[in-house]
């Protein structure tokens, strides 16, 4: 039998309680091992708290291992109306003038108005928005100007043939339209100024005798710059070319900013003649002169020689033997075409094609996406075009300005104008209808203005509808795209039509450009190529092998793969990450419905409903861009679904002068798509708050040094106090001692800490104890700072406070070739040196001390688990073996009741027999 109870069922024993107090005797020395592991683990939690603050003390010493919070400076201004400042580190003292001409402003918008906004609106088409780039009408830069020489900034004198004059302030013009204006609206003379091609005209309308003239004011050069200087001929006076390049001109600069595109190390483009045909590599070209240069270099031996055109516009190329010259593409660079001159020559002489920008408006070439190396892209062939029955000139056409003044000289009737969003071309005319067609070229088709106009009340029009400027390139920066916000770059998970995936990790100081996300890509292994896409703004991802749907992702947090445009899934095996976005209107939509959908479309552009208060139709949609300046610059064309828009705010970037007179002369001037302007002086960000002048005055912070020192007294102390409390002695109860009381390795720390603090450094200046610098040790061994006397002696003897904190030299051994022989030079540590010394030879991860003391602590509690786990398994052994002897017990007693019984029962019989 069993005993399945605590007590014997026969025997009426408690076994139960017999068992436990037999096992509670083997069960004391479990106990006690369960007491250690208790005590290992606190200790080891000590240790682990220990180990922190030293951590945090060892942050104190980087403040005192490089001179950084020894140049921290503060900046105050005088005008915090006009600008505010912040000073970092190295920060150059002194005292700064800014004059601010404007803020950056954000570009608003609004629409005609709506009887409510919960009613369907009727409306139905296709709204397209972008950020920045695709107008039509960007003026140039007047530091573009003269091969980027840039314009003198200054005055001009003008007088008029009636003998008027005036002085034109033009110090603080931006781009050629603000010289217009400011010319146009000097007053006091009866001149006109607008942009004629390349140049500015001037044209006098004072009736007067004498001659329209324009001269330098104040020993500047600004009307040379502007090739005004000179007298008029009929009242009018064309100035000098103002977009001649030059060997100083940056290639970036050139085809409206998109530059040139090279091969890197690989051959661009060969130039072949008669008798001989030259690769040429433009790797390492920055500037038009170095191409020239290279090309010249090459080209010596076979008679080429390169030069820039005679109007400064292109690059010309000469054979001496009289050619033909013909120039091929090699390695899939665009160089060649970027410069102009790929194709052959009719003679001698290759004469390239413009690549320099115009005053106004774009290159032709950049129009329709641009050459982005597409099969079937159609390119711009100059010629004529016939208006009706005129035919129309356009063979020296190189811009869309050169169009429309072509156009509108003509004497066509027609008038052509960029349409109301600035991205197409519109012809009108007061007549019922008209036509366009090609002629010798094809510009009218290129342009998408051939055809017939329609009709309307007050005449008839035809429109181009969106020319697609190309605004992106492989040498697009990154941190210019999205409206000036930028693309962050991170990790991006590519999933080819085969299924294989490869994470890219676009991080570091190799990818800055468009063209460097395309390289990676399409150099990945994977069945996908990259490419700028057909409109020039943004990358096309294409699928080249498989059958699944291709996929794009963002690692972890990143969002460069959605900053680009392309994030998700492929359709129809291409991935489109055009920065223009196209949102569909229906006829059931409300004005809250194309609120949403417009804020949904995440282009960066805010939506709302506004109330105006007028009457019936108070209700219009307002559209602001989140991001100010030129960059990001709401570009919105409503027009096919009825949507007509209204500029309230352009977007423009601040203006600024740095330096100069404090009415805005001299000084450099600045412009930026914030109110916030980093470079300008080292380590200073300033930041505009209103129009007008400001000095900003920068003085070094000794407060940085103060809470540095600060910092690391009490980062000192608190380990002090944790080893106090750690080690504390309990005479009275010695079970109350601190935890680490008696350990070794706390001891060593404590001892190295006290002789640390009592060091005198040597080789470091005139300051050799801390109690030079204003701390003083406690009795308990605590620190306490004084702060005036750290403040006095920074600023009595700075150099000298930084040399004690931040030396660090290393051990320079004897030179016995050199004549005297030069003696060896012992490595000298200062406070900061030697203290993350220290701290490192107990916190090391590997091979710290207070790392291999909790590393052993971790050594025992393995052992003392495994002696704890091996006596339990002997304590269920005995419990089980006790209680199986005890079941045997009580089966015995129970055989002998049942034979007592037995007994007694024959006994009863055999009395019965007897009687």
């Amino acid at each position: 039998m069993s005993v399945t109870a605590s007590v014997g069922p026969i025997s009426g024993i408690d076994y139960g309680s017999l068992i436990n107090g037999l096992i509670s005797l083997d069960q004391q020395p479990i106990d006690q091992l369960s007491t250690r592991l208790g005590n290992l683990t606190n200790q080891q939690n000590a240790l682990t708290d220990l180990s922190t603050q030293m951590t945090a003390l060892k942050i104190s010493a980087a403040n005192f291992t490089s001179s950084s919070i020894f140049r921290s400076a503060a900046a105050t201004s005088a005008n915090p109306n006009v600008v505010t400042a912040t000073a970092g580190v190295g920060t150059p003292t002194g005292t700064y003038s800014f004059n601010v001409q404007r803020l950056a402003s954000a570009s608003q918008m609004v629409t005609q108005g709506f009887a409510n906004t919960t009613t369907a609106l009727g409306l139905s088409g296709n709204i397209v928005m972008q950020l920045g780039g695709g107008v039509l009408n960007d003026p140039a830069k007047l530091t573009q100007l003269n091969g980027g020489s840039g314009v003198a900034r200054g005055s001009i004198r003008l007088t008029d043939a009636s003998g008027a004059s005036t002085i034109v302030d033009l110090s603080h013009a931006v781009d050629i339209n603000d010289v217009v204006n400011a010319i146009n609206s000097s007053g006091t003379t009866s001149v006109l100024a607008s942009v004629d091609g390349d140049h500015l005209k001037l044209t006098d309308s004072s009736g007067g005798t004498g001659s329209l003239a324009v001269t330098n004011v104040g020993g500047t050069t600004t009307a040379s710059d502007l090739g005004l200087t000179g007298a008029s001929s009929g009242g009018v006076l064309t100035g000098a070319s103002l977009t001649k390049m030059n060997g100083a001109t940056s290639l970036d600069s050139l085809n409206d900013g998109l530059g040139v595109r090279n091969a890197g190390i690989l051959s661009d483009f060969s130039i072949a003649t008669g008798s001989a045909t030259i690769p040429v590599s433009l790797n390492g070209a920055k500037t038009v002169g170095d191409v020239i240069a290279k090309i010249n270099s090459l080209g010596q031996s076979s008679g080429i020689t390169a030069a820039i055109s005679a109007d400064g516009n292109g690059i010309t190329l000469t054979d001496q033997n009289g050619g033909p010259v013909t120039v091929s593409a090699l390695n899939g660079s665009m160089a060649a075409a970027d410069l102009g001159i790929q194709g052959t020559s009719a003679g001698g002489t290759l004469a390239g094609d413009r690549i320099t920008s115009s005053l106004e408006g774009p290159l032709l070439k950049n129009l329709n996406g641009g050459n982005q190396g597409q099969s079937g892209e159609v390119t711009p062939i100059p010629g004529t075009i016939t208006i009706n029955s005129t035919t129309v000139d356009l063979s020296a056409a190189r811009s869309l300005d050169d169009v429309i003044q072509a156009i509108n000289n003509s004497g066509a009737g027609v008038t052509a104008a960029l349409d109301n969003a600035g991205t197409g071309l519109t012809l009108s005319s007061n007549a019922p209808s008209f036509s366009v067609a090609d002629g010798s070229g094809n510009l009218a088709s290129f342009l998408h203005i051939s055809g017939t106009s329609t009709s309307s009340a007050t005449g008839s029009a035809l429109s181009s509808g969106d020319l697609h400027l190309a605004y992106a390139s492989q040498n697009t920066l990154l941190s210019n795209l999205n409206g000036g916000s930028g693309v962050t770059t991170g990790q991006v998970r590519f999933t080819d039509g085969n299924g294989k995936a490869l994470t890219l990790d676009f991080t570091g100081n190799t990818v800055n450009t468009l063209g460097d996300v395309i390289s990676k890509i399409n150099s990945a292994g994977l069945a996908l190529s990259a490419r700028i896409n057909d409109t020039g703004d943004g990358i096309l991802l294409t699928q080249t092998g498989g059958t699944l749907a291709a996929t794009v992702q963002d690692i972890g947090t990143g969002t460069m793969a959605q900053n680009l445009g392309l994030s998700g899934t492929f359709s129809a095996n291409q991935m489109n990450g055009s920065q223009q976005k196209t949102i569909a209107i229906a006829s059931t939509d409300t004005l809250n419905d194309v609120a949403k959908k417009i804020n949904d479309a995440g282009v960066g552009v805010a939506a709302s409903v506004l109330n105006d208060g007028s009457g019936g139709t108070p209700y219009r949609l307002s559209l602001s861009s989140r991001n100010s300046g030129q960059a990001g610059r709401l570009v919105f064309d409503g027009s096919a679904a009825g949507l007509n828009m209204t500029t309230l705010v352009q977007g423009q970037d601040a203006v600024m002068i740095y330096g100069g007179n404090a009415n805005g002369t001299g000084g450099l001037l600045a412009t930026n798509h914030t109110n916030t302007f980093t470079g300008l002086v080292p380590s200073l960000a300033v930041t505009l708050t209103g129009v007008g002048n400001s000095t900003i005055t920068v003085n070094n912070d000794p407060s940085k040094i103060t809470d540095a020192v600060q910092t690391f007294v009490d980062n000192y102390n608190k380990v002090i106090s944790t080893i106090a409390t750690d080690t504390a002695f309990n005479a009275q109860d010695q079970t109350q001692n601190g935890i680490l009381f008696g350990n070794s390795t706390v001891q060593q720390l404590q001892n190295a800490m006290g002789q640390f603090i009592a060091r005198s450094f040597s080789g470091v200046g005139s300051f050799r104890t801390i109690t030079a610098m204003g701390i003083t040790v406690n009795q308990d061994g605590t620190l306490s700072l004084d702060t005036s006397a750290l403040s006095q002696v920074l600023a009595t003897n700075p150099d000298d406070v930084r040399n004690f904190f931040t030396t660090n030299t290393k051990a320079v051994a004897a030179d016995l070739t050199t004549n005297p022989p030069t003696a060896a030079q012992p490595a000298v540590e200062g406070f900061g040196a030697t203290l993350s010394d220290m701290v490192t030879r107990y916190t090391d991860a590997q091979v710290g001390i207070l790392f291999t003391a909790s590393d052993a602590i971790t050594n025992q509690e393995t052992q003392l688990k495994k002696q704890q786990t091996d006596l339990a398994t002997l304590l269920v052994a005995k419990r089980n073996r006790l209680t199986q002897q005890f079941a045997n017990l009580e089966s015995t007693i129970a055989g002998l009741k049942n034979q007592g019984t037995a007994l007694n029962s024959l006994t009863a019989t055999t009395s019965s027999s007897k009687s």
